[in-house]
């Protein structure tokens, strides 16, 4: 068992170290106008201090690090950088992020629960707990 968790971990590693030099390689197509308004874009989400030494010094590692950090990209689900770089018409790199995660998830989707407040069944997420101790009024 120690092993599988051993390989789980190597193998965690590799897909990050290949995440991490994929967004290098990114930043590297980069102009100076993409870079600006990638950080128009990210400013909900990335510190004001980080966006303005991106644009000063134009490298993205020190955004890249702060999306990490807050979990925005994870090397099984990079949709947030896709959606970004769509929104700024670079769809030759979204394609290189869709590529690497064949399958990305999105972060706008949220699940609504189906049950309704009368339902006895018992509440499985947080979502529907959130709905039965506050359902919506019926008027």
């Amino acid at each position: 068992m120690v092993t599988i968790k051993r390989g789980a971990k190597i193998i965690m590693a590799n897909i990050n170290f290949k995440l991490r030099a994929l967004l290098l390689d990114i930043e590297n197509q980069l102009s100076d106008s993409n870079i600006t308004d990638l950080c128009f874009l990210l400013g909900d989400d990335v510190p004001r201090r980080v966006l303005d030494a991106c644009k000063k010094d134009q490298s993205m590692r020190e955004v890249w690090e702060t999306l990490f950090s807050c979990r925005k990209i994870t090397p099984d689900n990079v949709t947030y950088l896709i959606e970004r770089f769509e929104q700024i018409n670079r769809m030759d790199l979204a394609a290189r992020l869709k590529q690497f995660c064949h399958i990305p998830f999105s972060s706008t989707v949220s699940t609504v629960p189906t049950r309704t407040p009368s339902s006895p069944a018992r509440a499985t997420t947080t979502n529907e707990l959130f709905y039965q101790r506050n359902p919506p009024n019926s008027s």
